[in-house]
Protein backbone atom coordinates (compact mmCIF):
# COMPACT_ATOMS: atom_id res chain seq x y z
CA UNK A 1 0.00 0.00 0.00
CA UNK A 2 0.85 3.80 0.13
CA UNK A 3 1.93 6.33 2.55
CA UNK A 4 -1.46 5.47 4.30
CA UNK A 5 -1.40 1.67 4.69
CA UNK A 6 2.07 2.59 6.36
CA UNK A 7 0.14 4.66 8.20
CA UNK A 8 -2.31 2.61 9.50
CA UNK A 9 0.15 -0.21 9.90
CA UNK A 10 2.01 2.07 12.42
CA UNK A 11 -1.34 3.73 14.24
CA UNK A 12 -1.98 -0.64 15.00
CA UNK A 13 0.96 -0.09 17.63
CA UNK A 14 0.27 3.13 18.85
CA UNK A 15 0.18 4.05 22.54
CA UNK A 16 -1.72 6.47 24.59
CA UNK A 17 1.06 9.00 26.47
CA UNK A 18 0.94 11.41 28.80
CA UNK A 19 2.54 15.52 27.88
CA UNK A 20 6.12 15.93 28.79
CA UNK A 21 5.79 12.09 29.03
CA UNK A 22 9.76 10.36 30.17
CA UNK A 23 11.83 9.10 26.65
CA UNK A 24 9.35 10.85 24.35
CA UNK A 25 11.37 11.94 21.43
CA UNK A 26 9.57 14.13 18.82
CA UNK A 27 10.83 12.47 15.08
CA UNK A 28 11.06 15.45 12.68
CA UNK A 29 11.03 14.09 8.76
CA UNK A 30 10.59 14.96 5.24
CA UNK A 31 7.71 13.02 3.78
CA UNK A 32 10.08 13.35 0.12
CA UNK A 33 13.27 11.95 1.57
CA UNK A 34 14.08 7.73 1.60
CA UNK A 35 11.64 6.05 3.78
CA UNK A 36 14.43 3.03 3.90
CA UNK A 37 17.16 5.49 4.39
CA UNK A 38 14.81 6.89 7.39
CA UNK A 39 13.76 3.57 8.99
CA UNK A 40 17.39 2.16 9.02
CA UNK A 41 19.31 5.55 10.61
CA UNK A 42 16.17 5.43 13.47
CA UNK A 43 16.47 1.59 13.72
CA UNK A 44 19.77 2.05 14.78
CA UNK A 45 19.57 4.98 16.93
CA UNK A 46 16.50 3.77 18.64
CA UNK A 47 18.61 0.60 19.22
CA UNK A 48 21.86 3.06 21.14
CA UNK A 49 19.71 5.09 22.64
CA UNK A 50 18.20 2.00 24.46
CA UNK A 51 21.27 0.53 25.53
CA UNK A 52 22.24 4.04 26.58
CA UNK A 53 19.03 4.74 28.46
CA UNK A 54 18.19 1.53 29.85
CA UNK A 55 14.59 2.17 28.16
CA UNK A 56 13.05 2.24 24.51
CA UNK A 57 12.38 5.69 23.56
CA UNK A 58 8.75 6.74 23.38
CA UNK A 59 8.75 8.37 19.71
CA UNK A 60 5.91 10.72 18.76
CA UNK A 61 6.08 9.79 14.84
CA UNK A 62 3.25 11.76 12.87
CA UNK A 63 2.31 8.79 10.32
CA UNK A 64 1.61 6.51 13.41
CA UNK A 65 0.19 9.51 15.50
CA UNK A 66 -2.10 11.92 13.17
CA UNK A 67 -3.78 10.42 10.29
CA UNK A 68 -2.73 12.71 6.61
CA UNK A 69 -6.20 14.34 6.21
CA UNK A 70 -6.25 15.65 10.00
CA UNK A 71 -6.83 19.34 9.44
CA UNK A 72 -7.09 19.93 13.10
CA UNK A 73 -2.83 18.55 13.44
CA UNK A 74 -1.53 22.12 12.26
CA UNK A 75 -3.19 23.87 14.98
CA UNK A 76 -1.95 21.48 17.55
CA UNK A 77 1.52 21.17 16.44
CA UNK A 78 3.03 23.51 18.96
CA UNK A 79 1.46 21.38 22.10
CA UNK A 80 2.45 17.84 20.35
CA UNK A 81 5.81 19.19 19.60
CA UNK A 82 6.52 20.71 22.90
CA UNK A 83 5.04 17.60 24.91
CA UNK A 84 8.07 15.76 23.91
CA UNK A 85 11.23 15.86 26.24
CA UNK A 86 13.75 15.21 23.34
CA UNK A 87 13.45 16.57 19.52
CA UNK A 88 15.16 13.80 17.01
CA UNK A 89 15.46 15.08 13.52
CA UNK A 90 16.13 12.73 10.39
CA UNK A 91 17.47 14.90 8.05
CA UNK A 92 17.62 13.81 4.24
CA UNK A 93 18.41 15.48 1.17
CA UNK A 94 15.03 17.35 0.98
CA UNK A 95 14.83 18.48 5.14
CA UNK A 96 15.98 21.52 4.60
CA UNK A 97 13.23 22.83 1.72
CA UNK A 98 10.23 21.66 4.02
CA UNK A 99 8.52 24.09 6.04
CA UNK A 100 6.69 21.23 8.50
CA UNK A 101 9.79 20.56 9.62
CA UNK A 102 11.53 23.80 10.05
CA UNK A 103 8.14 24.64 12.15
CA UNK A 104 8.29 21.64 14.33
CA UNK A 105 12.14 22.80 15.32
CA UNK A 106 10.66 26.21 15.99
CA UNK A 107 7.98 25.06 17.47
CA UNK A 108 10.29 22.31 20.18
CA UNK A 109 12.55 25.52 20.84
CA UNK A 110 10.50 28.37 21.02
CA UNK A 111 8.49 26.14 24.50
CA UNK A 112 11.22 25.70 25.76
CA UNK A 113 12.85 23.39 23.63
CA UNK A 114 16.86 22.96 24.85
CA UNK A 115 19.28 22.70 21.80
CA UNK A 116 21.07 20.06 23.74
CA UNK A 117 18.14 17.95 23.55
CA UNK A 118 18.38 17.92 19.61
CA UNK A 119 19.76 14.91 17.58
CA UNK A 120 20.21 15.53 13.76
CA UNK A 121 20.61 11.94 12.43
CA UNK A 122 21.71 11.75 8.11
CA UNK A 123 19.57 10.07 5.96
CA UNK A 124 21.44 8.73 2.74
CA UNK A 125 19.85 6.53 0.02
CA UNK A 126 22.11 2.88 0.05
CA UNK A 127 24.44 2.17 -2.41
CA UNK A 128 27.64 0.60 -3.56
CA UNK A 129 29.88 3.74 -2.11
CA UNK A 130 28.23 3.93 1.27
CA UNK A 131 30.52 5.55 2.97
CA UNK A 132 31.61 8.02 -0.36
CA UNK A 133 27.52 8.66 -0.62
CA UNK A 134 26.97 9.44 3.11
CA UNK A 135 29.86 11.94 3.08
CA UNK A 136 28.16 13.17 0.12
CA UNK A 137 24.79 13.29 1.56
CA UNK A 138 26.35 15.22 4.70
CA UNK A 139 28.19 17.78 2.63
CA UNK A 140 24.82 18.76 1.07
CA UNK A 141 22.56 18.73 3.71
CA UNK A 142 25.01 20.93 5.34
CA UNK A 143 24.65 23.33 2.54
CA UNK A 144 21.09 23.64 1.86
CA UNK A 145 20.85 24.28 6.00
CA UNK A 146 23.82 27.18 5.28
CA UNK A 147 21.35 28.87 2.39
CA UNK A 148 17.85 27.98 4.14
CA UNK A 149 15.16 30.20 3.95
CA UNK A 150 11.81 30.12 5.26
CA UNK A 151 10.71 32.02 1.93
CA UNK A 152 11.74 29.32 -0.52
CA UNK A 153 10.65 26.46 2.00
CA UNK A 154 7.05 24.53 1.09
CA UNK A 155 4.87 22.35 2.73
CA UNK A 156 3.07 19.49 0.55
CA UNK A 157 -0.23 20.96 0.26
CA UNK A 158 -0.42 24.85 -0.77
CA UNK A 159 -2.83 25.46 1.67
CA UNK A 160 -0.66 24.63 4.57
CA UNK A 161 2.21 27.07 3.28
CA UNK A 162 -0.59 30.21 3.05
CA UNK A 163 -1.39 29.62 6.30
CA UNK A 164 1.74 29.13 7.89
CA UNK A 165 3.90 31.98 6.01
CA UNK A 166 0.89 34.13 6.20
CA UNK A 167 0.57 34.51 2.29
Amino acid sequence: GGAGGAGDALRERVVAASLGAESSVFVSHSWHDSRQGKWAVLKRWAERDTAERGTAPLLWLDAACVAPEDAGALELLPLLVSGCQRFLILAGSTYASRLWCVIELFCFLKNGGDINRVTVLHVVEASNGADEAAADATNALKEKLVQFSVKQARCSRKQDTQKLLGC
